[in-house]
């Protein structure tokens, strides 16, 4: 396990090492924070009061961070492996890598880390600074019991996005299948609307996401005022989720190496 974590902690350091070569990188997120934060801000004042928020605090721009903020967190795990695999694809190290004694697990965790990290700084700062604006929405106590169903809902979209970057193995033409799903899981799932101003028939696809039970679990306990008891039956949903698509992605990647192994392609990728 040492050995392990000295392997993830190199992948990091190096991932860190060349984003630090980009400062402007850094400029234009910190910069996009407070552009979004506004721009839900106002939009809530212009939303006003809405029959569908009855049951939370803090009205559409507490709502609204929420999502954005879990979306932030959820987007960097989807796309972080892919990112991981085709950096290392392109610098040539990816053969390199896969034939050291480097365990594939490893590899994911340390291509997810950086994004992860830098994810998770950007939505503090932005929920941070959202909690200053609307404090009295927010439930100290409920910081606790929404992370849980936070992580297991990072996990999932972890879970895709590994899938994701088995298909990118395969097909060498990029991963569509991440933004896809971040894009249809922004839109059904409720990241800044709630899902009950759709149609009937859109809201029972919205209930085949993890997204869906992750956004009602989280704002159910930041916003809403619950007890875990009462998003249990959620979380045990992702749980759920997790215990099929985690070991189903890492699956699917292992088959996608073993066939680019054979048609001797990996080193394309």
């Amino acid at each position: 396990m040492k050995i392990s974590v000295q392997q993830v902690l190199a992948v990091l350091r190096r991932d860190l090492q060349v984003q630090l070569t980009y400062p402007f990188q850094f400029l234009s997120r910190g910069i996009g924070i407070f552009v979004s934060l506004f721009t839900f801000f106002f939009l809530g004042r212009l939303v006003g009061a809405s029959s569908y928020l009855d049951q939370y605090e803090g009205g559409y721009f507490a709502f609204a961070l929420v999502g954005v903020v879990t979306m932030i967190l959820a987007g960097a795990a989807l796309q972080s492996f892919t990112s991981g695999l085709g950096s290392d694809a392109g610098a040539g190290t990816l053969e390199i890598l896969l034939a050291s004694r480097v365990r594939l697990g490893v590899l994911v965790t340390g291509w997810m880390l950086y994004p992860l990290l830098l994810a998770s700084v950007q939505g503090l700062v932005m929920f941070g600074f959202g909690w200053f604006l609307v404090s009295d929405a927010f439930h100290l106590g409920g910081l606790l019991i929404a992370v849980l169903p936070f992580a297991l809902l990072v996990l999932t979209f972890l879970a895709v996005g590994v899938a994701a970057g088995a298909f990118t193995v395969i097909s060498k033409r990029g991963d569509p299948i991440s933004g896809i799903y971040l894009s249809v899981s922004t839109l059904l799932a409720g990241a800044v609307f709630p899902v009950e101003v759709l149609p009937e028939w859109l809201q029972a696809i919205a209930r085949l996401f993890p997204a869906f039970y992750g956004f009602r679990a989280i704002r159910e306990a930041l916003i809403g005022g619950s007890t875990f008891a009462d998003i249990r039956g959620d979380v045990l949903i992702l749980v759920a989720f997790n215990i099929v698509l985690l070991p189903l992605g890492m699956w699917t990647l292992r088959r996608a190496l073993h066939f680019a192994r054979v048609m001797g392609t990996l080193a394309t990728s």
